[in-house]
């Protein structure tokens, strides 16, 4: 039949032009994010935008306003130290403990944080503590002790005392009053010393004086058994003589006179 035929015809060349109508170039593909996918449970990414400052406009221009960095935090370790710091400088220490004198500890590193640190564990007493620093400064200071250390002098200090043991001192040890005391003994005894050698020189010079005041008729008439005698044995009794009779007289005038001979 020539009239179906051609109808089919047509039918197919009609499908096969609206088929080629379709551009699939046109249909949309979906397009890529730039930001990553959060996963369930997961921190959320800062993509490399986030880390850029952020551009603010007005009507004078655009400013840049940087984003403040929360990233870094306090590690436990710098935490821990604060707080032990803190408590340290919180504690107050008594007027008994506070009167210690560490002075001499100081340019190797002794403070105040080591004394609290001592008084917290009381172990020993303020007297114990001051004894033993007196005794380790001396111990630095004249046996060059921190030469022998493996440690500072400080940790090596700290050591013993904070094991409840006072820090012994050298055998050569000299306290602050036993220092003052031999001080004091040495001042007395050069004073002495230093007296004696004026009078015996003062006691030259009047003898020198007096002896020349004194004629072979004052000896006759006074010191008969010395009438005879000449030379050295005469002078050496006239000295003998002279102490005995003439100087303690002198001598008690001169202090009246003068005072005490420093």
């Amino acid at each position: 039949m020539p009239e179906v035929t051609e109808f089919i015809q047509k039918s197919k060349k009609r499908d096969k032009k609206k088929s080629s109508d379709w551009d699939l170039s046109k249909i949309a593909s979906p397009t890529p994010s730039t930001r990553p996918q959060r996963r369930p449970g997961r921190e959320p990414i800062e993509s490399e935008l986030d880390q850029q400052p952020l551009k603010e406009h007005s009507n004078n221009g655009t400013q840049t306003v940087h984003k403040p960095d929360t990233s870094r935090s306090g590690s436990s370790s710098d935490l821990k130290n604060k707080t032990t710091t803190t408590e340290e400088t919180e504690c107050k220490l008594s007027e008994e403990w506070n009167q210690i004198d560490f002075s001499s500890l100081k340019p190797f590193g002794f403070s105040e944080t080591h004394l609290i640190q001592l008084a917290r564990q009381n172990f020993l007493t303020p007297d114990a503590v001051q004894d033993s620093i007196h005794a380790f400064a001396f111990d630095l200071e004249k046996n060059q002790k921190g030469k022998a250390l493996n440690s500072s002098p400080v940790n090596f200090f700290m050591g013993i005392l904070r094991k409840g043991l006072q820090y012994a001192p050298p055998a050569n040890y000299e306290s602050a009053d036993d220092k003052m005391r031999r001080e004091y003994r040495e001042a007395l005894e050069a004073r002495a010393k230093k007296r004696a050698e004026e009078e015996k020189r003062i006691q030259v010079l009047e003898f020198e004086e007096w002896r020349r005041g004194v004629t072979s008729e004052w000896i006759r008439k006074n010191l008969s058994d010395l009438a005879w005698s000449s030379g050295p044995a005469q002078e050496g009794s006239l000295k003998n003589y002279f102490e005995k009779n003439i100087w303690p007289s002198l001598q008690n005038q001169f202090q009246d006179s003068r005072g005490p001979i420093a």
